[in-house]
C-alpha cells in the first residue's frame, strides 16, 4: 500500500513533484497551527483558572464584608442596641408569656409605644431573605432563642447551645448599654446560596473552586469544598493553625490557592490545576482530532484533483506527439478536459484546424493572387470608362448647346472622381469646392430653393485636412435639416485664421433642433465612446478631426428650434 501511494507522487510529470510539495507543506502548516492552537489553549486555560480564582475570592470576599458590615450589624441594631432594646429582649427571653404581656402593656402606657418582640424576629427573618436562623445566647441565662424559616416568631430551646459547623455563622457580642459589659452573643447563620460563588454555579462545571472561612483564632467555621481530597483539607487546616496562611507549596504546586482577609476572618481559595489540565487536553484533542481530519481530507481531494489533472495532461501530451509527427487530424477529446486545460485543448484543436488551413491557403494563394490583380485592373479600367463616358455625355450636351446638362454632369464626374481616389487627406480649399459641386447638384434638383456661400480666410487655402469632414456635416444638413417647401433655405462655410487655431463654422437656417436634444449631442460629443444616434455623421467627423489633429480640437453645436444649426470646429493651429 505504501508503495502504491508513494508511486502515485512519483510518475511523470511536475504537477506530481507539485503534489508532494503542496501535501509535505499543508502537513506541515496544518501542525503548526494545531500546536499554535494548543499552546494558545492551554495558557487561556491557565489565565481563565487564575482569573476564576481570583473572582471567586474577591466575590466571597465582598460576600463576606457585606454580611458582617449591614446584615449583622443590622439585625444587632434592631435586637439589641438601644436600652430599651436590650431590656425588651432580656424581658422577652427571662418572663413568662403572661409576665412579658403584663410588661408590654406597662411599657405602652408609660411610653405610648411597645415593640412585642416575636414581631422584631419575624421582620429579620422576613426581611433578609439569606439569613437561615438567628440565635441570641446570654452567658447570664439556661436558655437560648432560635428563629428560622420554619418559627419565624423564635422559640427558647434549653442551653446547651451548639454552633453549627457546616454552615457559615457570624457571631456578634451584645453588651448591655448601660455598662458597656458583655452579656450575651447573636448567632447569625446564612444560607448556602447566599454563600456559594456565582462563578462556580454559572461558569465551567469542571473547574469548580472550593473555599474555606477561617476565624481569628484560625479556626474554620465554614467550607464548600468541591470535591476536595481530604488530605488536602487537612493540609490546609494544618497550614492555617500554623501559619496563618496557605501557600501553593505547601499543596506541592498542585493547586491554584489565594488568601485574602476580610473583618477578622480568613478566605482561603483552591482550584484543582489538574482540573485545568484535564480540560485544556480535551480541547486540544478535540483541536487535533478536526486538524488531522482536515489533513487526511484535503490530502484526499489533492490527490484525486493531481490525478485527473495528470490524466487530462496525458492526452494533451499524446494529441501534440501525434501532430508533431505529421497526423494532422489528431484532436484532443473536450469531454476528458477541465478548465485551464479544456482551454488549452481547445487551442490545441483550433491550432490543427487552422494549421490545416494555412496548409490549403498556401496550395490557392497563388491562384487568389492572380484573381486580385485581375480584379484590380478591371477596377482601373471600369473607372475610367465611366469618366470617359460622362466626358462624352458632356462634350455632346455642349455640342446641342445644353449648358446647364452639361455643368450638371460635370459636377457629377468631378464628385465621382473625388471619392474614387485613394488621397487621404486634402487642402481646405479642394474640400470646399467638391463642398460646392455637392451643394451645386442639390440646388439644380430644387431650383430657386437653395442658396449657398462659402468664405475662407487668406492663407488658409493650403490648409490640410482629413478628406471628407466637411462634406458629411454638409449632407446632414440636406437629409435632417432642410425645409423643402421653403423658398429660403441657404448653408453657409466659414473658416477663419484666429491666433493660435482655425475655427471653421457650418452654418444653416433649417429646422435647428430642441434645447434638450442640442445638449445631449454635445454632452455625447464629450463622451469618446458614445456614438450618436441620427448624428452618426457628426460623431464620425468629430472622431476623425481627433485623431488627425490631436485631443485639443473641439467641436460643438449651436442650435434654435425652427431657426438653423451652427456647427463649430475648433483645430490648434
Amino acid at each position: 500500500m505504501k508503495k502504491k501511494w508513494f508511486n502515485i507522487f512519483n510518475k511523470g510529470f511536475l504537477i506530481n513533484q507539485l503534489m508532494q510539495l503542496y501535501s509535505l507543506i499543508l502537513m506541515v502548516v496544518l501542525l503548526i497551527i494545531m500546536s499554535g492552537l494548543s499552546l494558545f489553549v492551554f495558557e487561556m486555560n491557565q489565565r481563565e483558572a487564575e482569573v476564576k480564582i481570583d473572582n471567586v475570592t474577591t466575590e466571597v470576599a465582598t460576600s463576606l464584608n457585606s454580611k458582617d458590615s449591614n446584615v449583622v450589624s443590622n439585625i444587632l441594631g434592631e435586637v439589641a442596641n438601644t436600652s430599651a432594646h436590650y431590656e425588651n429582649l432580656r424581658n422577652y427571653m427571662m418572663m413568662d408569656q403572661q409576665s412579658y404581656f403584663e410588661y408590654m402593656i406597662d411599657i405602652w402606657h408609660e411610653t405610648g409605644n411597645s415593640i412585642y418582640f416575636p414581631d422584631v424576629m419575624k421582620a429579620i427573618l422576613s426581611n433578609y431573605g439569606e439569613v437561615k436562623s438567628i440565635d441570641i445566647v446570654f452567658e447570664d441565662l439556661d436558655i437560648y432563642l432560635h428563629g428560622d424559616k420554619s418559627s419565624v416568631m423564635g422559640k427558647k430551646i434549653t442551653k446547651p447551645y451548639h454552633k453549627p459547623t457546616d454552615e457559615l455563622t457570624l457571631v456578634r457580642t451584645i453588651q448591655e448599654p448601660s455598662t458597656s459589659k458583655i452579656s450575651g452573643a447573636v448567632y447569625i447563620t446564612f444560607t448556602d446560596d447566599s454563600v456559594s460563588s456565582f462563578y462556580n454555579e454559572n461558569q465551567n462545571n469542571k473547574q469548580r473552586v472550593s473555599h474555606y472561612i477561617f476565624d481569628s483564632h484560625d479556626q474554620l467555621i465554614y467550607k464548600n469544598q468541591q470535591d476536595m481530597p481530604k488530605e488536602t483539607q487537612e493540609v490546609i487546616k494544618q497550614d492555617m493553625e500554623n501559619n496563618s496562611w496557605v501557600s501553593e507549596k505547601g499543596l506541592n504546586n498542585r493547586y491554584y490557592v489565594r488568601n485574602k482577609a476580610v473583618k477578622g476572618l480568613s478566605i482561603v481559595t483552591v482550584l484543582d490545576k489538574r482540573q485545568v489540565r484535564v480540560t485544556s487536553f480535551l480541547q486540544i484533542g478535540v483541536i487535533f482530532s478536526i486538524g488531522i481530519g482536515v489533513m487526511i481530507l484535503l490530502l484526499f481531494f489533492l490527490n484525486k484533483v493531481f490525478q485527473k489533472y495528470s490524466t487530462q495532461m496525458k492526452e494533451l501530451v499524446k494529441v501534440t506527439n501525434q501532430v508533431s509527427a505529421g497526423n494532422l487530424s489528431a484532436q484532443v477529446d473536450p469531454s476528458m478536459m477541465q478548465l485551464e486545460l479544456k482551454d488549452l485543448g481547445d487551442a490545441i484543436n483550433q491550432m490543427v484546424v487552422n494549421l490545416n488551413k494555412y496548409i490549403e491557403d498556401i496550395y490557392l494563394l497563388e491562384i487568389k493572387q492572380r484573381d486580385a490583380h485581375m480584379r484590380a485592373l478591371q477596377s482601373q479600367i471600369n473607372p475610367h470608362f465611366l469618366y470617359n463616358t460622362l466626358e462624352y455625355i458632356r462634350m455632346y450636351a455642349l455640342s446641342n448647346q445644353q449648358t446647364e446638362l452639361a455643368d450638371v454632369v460635370y459636377a457629377f464626374s468631378a464628385l465621382l472622381r473625388n471619392n474614387i481616389t485613394q488621397e487621404k487627406t486634402t487642402t481646405l480649399k479642394e474640400e470646399l469646392d467638391f463642398c460646392e459641386k455637392y451643394v451645386y447638384l442639390y440646388q439644380m434638383r430644387y431650383p430657386d430653393s437653395i442658396a449657398y456661400h462659402f468664405i475662407v480666410d487668406e492663407g488658409l487655402d493650403q490648409f490640410v485636412i482629413p478628406k471628407f469632414i466637411i462634406q458629411p456635416l454638409i449632407e446632414n444638413y440636406f437629409v435632417h435639416g432642410i425645409d423643402y417647401e421653403r423658398q429660403d433655405n441657404a448653408i453657409s462655410v466659414k473658416a477663419y485664421q484666429l491666433e493660435h487655431e482655425v475655427e471653421i463654422r457650418i452654418i444653416d437656417n433649417g429646422l435647428g433642433m430642441t434645447q434638450e436634444r442640442l445638449k445631449d449631442v454635445n454632452q455625447r460629443l464629450l463622451d469618446d465612446k458614445t456614438l450618436l444616434q441620427n448624428s452618426i455623421g457628426i460623431s464620425n467627423v468629430y472622431q476623425r478631426i481627433r485623431g488627425f489633429f490631436g485631443e485639443e480640437s473641439k467641436m460643438q453645436l449651436e442650435a434654435v428650434e425652427d431657426q438653423g444649426v451652427t456647427i463649430i470646429i475648433k483645430i490648434k493651429n
